[in-house]
């Protein structure tokens, strides 16, 4: 995923203003700051990966095993091309 610092900045803090995750400033390196998730984060994660899960098997019905894979890789092949297009 391409994100600019401030886009990022902006995602963090709301996450943060959330309750789902904490900074941390490192006792060696204080330019850095480590994220984590907190509890409440983690619940909101597994909820949303179950979420992402049962969408993805709804919007597979229908196609086979087969068709599943190839779909995925296309789809895989086309983020890997439009994330090498974004200047770093």
């Amino acid at each position: 995923m391409a994100l600019d610092r401030s886009t990022m900045a902006s995602i963090v803090r709301r996450l943060e203003d959330r309750g789902l995750i904490v900074r941390e400033r490192p006792a060696n390196d204080g330019r850095k700051r480590l994220l984590y998730l907190t509890p409440e984060g983690e619940t909101t994660l597994r909820e949303t990966d179950r979420r992402a899960r049962d969408l993805d098997k709804l919007l597979m019905q229908g196609y086979d095993r087969a068709e599943q894979v190839a779909l995925l890789r296309r789809l895989t092949a086309l983020t890997e091309h439009w994330e090498s297009l974004v200047d770093d």
